[in-house]
């Protein structure tokens, strides 16, 4: 961070946490996506819309005790549940699992071949 200067130097540690929650939207795959592509918009929102409805007030409870880092915690652990629900959504409804799990486990199935996912569908 000392590229922007040292006062963005003690930012260091809330670009770590924050990227806890983007790790997550990373590992889940394309979960959202899947869930609007196949009629279950209506789900996402719902499942998008409680959890950050649910992290303002988390957060404002938090930000006098805590701080911004209290804050950014709370906020990346609204993210990590989101897009936790919402892989686990798209796994029910719709019988994929485009997580990195999913993939991984595939990949075990085949022996790590490519093609893993044709291959178990036969």
């Amino acid at each position: 961070m000392s590229l922007f200067g040292e006062s963005y130097g003690n930012a260091a540690i809330l670009l770590v946490i924050l990227s806890v929650g983007f790790l997550a939207d990373a590992a889940t795959g394309p979960s959202r996506s899947v869930l609007m592509l196949t009629g279950h918009e209506k789900r996402y929102a719902a499942i998008f819309g409680l959890t950050t409805l649910a992290s303002i007030p988390a957060q404002i409870v938090v930000l006098p005790s805590f701080g911004v880092i209290g804050v950014a915690i709370v906020s990346s652990l609204s993210r990590v549940l989101a897009y936790s629900l919402l892989s686990w959504q798209c796994a029910v409804k719709t019988g994929l699992d485009p997580t990195i799990f999913g993939i991984l486990r595939l990949r075990s199935r085949s022996g790590g071949q490519d093609g893993a996912a044709y291959e178990t569908h036969r």
